[in-house]
């Protein structure tokens, strides 16, 4: 369980079939400070992985670290437990395998604060995993039409911070892709009170062959989440339901060409 310790941010990271690949989650845990806890949210799915993470948490000897091991099924099962065991002020949702830029992703989230607002998103450099080359960034403006337009192109979670009590009643699908897409969608963030920091705090890898949406199993999550959003939208009488409605083509017009969604 996790203890009484009430940090400003925990961060939330999905972990599954990562065997000899944690050399960036180990370079960014390195340097964490107190005002974070971090729950590993191990997804069991082979022999090597646990007692990588193990090793891996027993070096830092820290009670900012904690590992939770069971066979979710799905990140989105593994992400709704972490957020169940979050007591934090703040909370996000990080790969395993990516770089998130910890001072960016702070100083965003501090601005958050002093704007009154609930939820917090950031720019990203995208980073080819095999040259480690850039291959992609994404910054946001001054405008929250066209950065919500942004956020259609690339949805992805990681770039984005929450008050956790603006997450009471919002959960993840229990899907292993696409839940992201459906997260951010029951968000309304039209309306919603949002912050955009202007910086990028986050190094996305991408290529690899092990993400989850090069898995053909996996895919098959598209359809029930592209179903599930398109429940949302008919449901849906605000003005968010325009935006939910392009982010949905958007989304659905990627899985279509590229197999997936923006999503690892």
């Amino acid at each position: 369980m996790v203890d009484e310790f009430n940090p400003k941010l925990t961060i939330v990271v999905p972990v599954a079939l990562m065997s000899g690949r944690l050399q960036n989650l180990e370079k960014w845990v390195s340097k964490i400070s107190h005002e974070i806890k971090v729950l590993l949210m191990h997804d069991i799915k082979d022999t090597k992985t646990g007692p990588e993470l193990e090793a891996l948490v027993a070096r830092f000897k820290s009670k900012n670290i904690q590992l939770i091991q069971k066979r979710f099924g799905s990140t989105g099962a593994a992400r709704n437990a972490g957020l169940e065991l979050t007591n934090s002020r703040w909370v996000g949702f990080w790969d395993s395998d990516d770089l998130p830029i910890l001072p960016s992703y702070l100083e965003m989230i501090d601005s958050a604060e002093k704007k009154y607002s609930d939820i917090a998103i950031g720019g990203f450099t995208k980073v080819d995993d095999r040259s480690l080359n850039i291959v992609g960034k994404q910054k946001f403006g001054a405008s929250k039409q066209e950065n919500l337009s942004l956020i259609c192109a690339n949805p992805g979670i990681w770039r984005f911070a929450f008050k956790t009590v603006a997450l009471k009643d919002i959960r993840f699908p229990n899907l292993r892709i696409g839940e992201e897409q459906v997260f951010i969608e029951m968000l309304n963030l039209v309306t919603a009170k949002v912050y955009f920091s202007q910086k990028e705090v986050y190094e996305y890898f991408v290529g690899s062959f092990h993400h989850t949406s090069k898995k053909k199993k996996a895919i098959a999550d598209i359809t029930k989440a592209m179903r599930i959003s398109w429940e949302l939208i008919n449901l849906d009488r605000s003005e968010n339901v325009n935006y939910k409605i392009n982010f949905f083509v958007r989304q659905a017009l990627s899985a279509t060409k590229n197999g997936n969604s923006k999503t690892k």
